[in-house]
């Protein structure tokens, strides 16, 4: 039961990602035992009679509570902040070793996924998680400025703006299956790299001088000079049936 309905629930693994979490869990690890040491030593140098304003058990706390702001530090370090029989605060700390082991075998590396399609495999869940990254894609494509850009719109009635999001989002849709045939026939480029290189293949049309100066000029139709990708686009999607004859 999640959020009082019942859905079918799936926990994944990702090494990279476990292995990622690690690192970044050990640096701050290393760097709080260092402010930690840092403070237990300032407070050990203390004396009585040292210059400045005392150090107190609750602002000690409050020092401790901060160094171990962030996610897991507070469960990972014990601190606990004591007063000496000079009535100033000392500062122990260990290092919860069980606690880290535990961490690093139930939550890093691991996603808990949800989801209401009861017909999916553990497999189709997975791919369709994974394959968000397309979608949060497609709608930074729709604010590109000089492809799909949604902005700006030239409307005002809900109407109009309806259609207008129908038109971009049918263009996102084509560009899309575009891309994607291109993929298959093994030319991956991204749709920005795909329109401008669909929009520089540019066709030139020569006019060359007749035999005499009564005859019409003789008109010859052919693509501008291609790099190997504009090639490629115009065998695979077929171009040369639109040059003009």
């Amino acid at each position: 039961m999640v959020f009082g309905i019942e859905r079918t629930i799936l926990c994944t693994f990702n090494q990279k990602l476990f292995d990622s979490q690690t690192q970044t869990l050990s640096r701050e690890i290393v760097k709080r035992k260092r402010r930690l040491q840092e403070l237990r030593t300032r407070l050990e140098n203390r004396r009585p009679d040292s210059p400045g304003k005392v150090p107190t058990v609750e602002g000690v706390q409050k020092n401790v509570k901060v160094i171990l702001r962030g996610r897991h530090m507070a469960d990972l370090f014990a601190a606990q902040v004591r007063q000496n029989r000079a009535g100033l605060p000392r500062l122990s700390f260990r290092f919860r070793d069980k606690a880290y082991q535990h961490l690093r075998s139930t939550l890093l590396g691991k996603t808990l996924l949800f989801t209401d399609r009861t017909d999916w495999s553990d497999e189709q869940i997975v791919l369709a998680y994974r394959a968000q990254h397309h979608v949060e894609a497609d709608f930074r494509r729709l604010k590109d400025p000089h492809y799909l850009t949604f902005r700006p719109a030239f409307h005002w009635t809900d109407q109009k703006l309806r259609v207008h999001a129908f038109y971009c989002v049918l263009a996102l849709l084509m560009l899309n299956l575009l891309r994607r045939k291109l993929a298959q026939a093994g030319i991956p480029l991204s749709i920005a790299k795909m329109m401008d290189s669909l929009t520089d293949i540019h066709e030139v049309t020569l006019l060359y001088p007749g035999a005499s100066g009564s005859q019409k000029p003789f008109v010859r139709t052919v693509l501008a000079d291609m790099d190997p990708i504009q090639r490629q686009l115009v065998k695979t999607l077929g171009l040369e049936r639109y040059r003009s004859p």
